[in-house]
């Protein structure tokens, strides 16, 4: 879909990311924004980091029908919180947390305010595990009504 829009990466290897502004998830077709698993930047392919993209896409597509202009200023960013099930009866899960930062001296962007929580075997990971439904029905619920 990306080739056929004219918006992909023009290198073998990137046909398959949009070439975006990383910062407004504009193509150079105003009319085409790519987040999720299109998008170029190392941030995590989780569906709530996608959510959280198109979230954010979703704001500046109504900033622009609304007559304003977007650009680097209006970034916001993706959220990443990814639970992984690692036991069951009882549910056990770990998770990781973060946020991504821009750093303009390495011109790439690297994860702010990450956290994990890895000690699946105790008291922690049966309540992670509980967290785990909770958060996927709350997710589905966003993605889905």
């Amino acid at each position: 879909m990306l080739e056929i829009a004219g918006v992909a990466k023009d290198t073998a290897f990137n046909k398959m990311e949009a070439n975006i502004d990383p910062f407004t998830y504009m193509t150079a077709d105003p009319h085409i924004f790519a987040c999720g698993d299109a998008r170029p930047m190392p941030f995590s392919k989780s569906a709530n980091t996608a959510n959280s993209e198109g979230q954010y896409v979703a704001s500046l597509v109504v900033k622009l029908l609304n007559g304003k202009s977007i650009s680097k200023a209006d970034w916001k960013s993706p959220h990443t919180t990814c639970y992984s099930a690692v036991g069951i009866e009882p549910i056990r899960a770990i998770s990781v947390n973060a946020d991504y930062a821009y750093d303009d001296g390495k011109k790439s962007f690297g994860f702010a305010n990450a956290s994990t929580m890895e000690d699946w075997s105790s008291d922690k990971g049966q309540a992670a595990g509980l967290q785990l439904m909770s958060w996927a029905k709350g997710l589905y619920a966003d993605f889905f009504n």
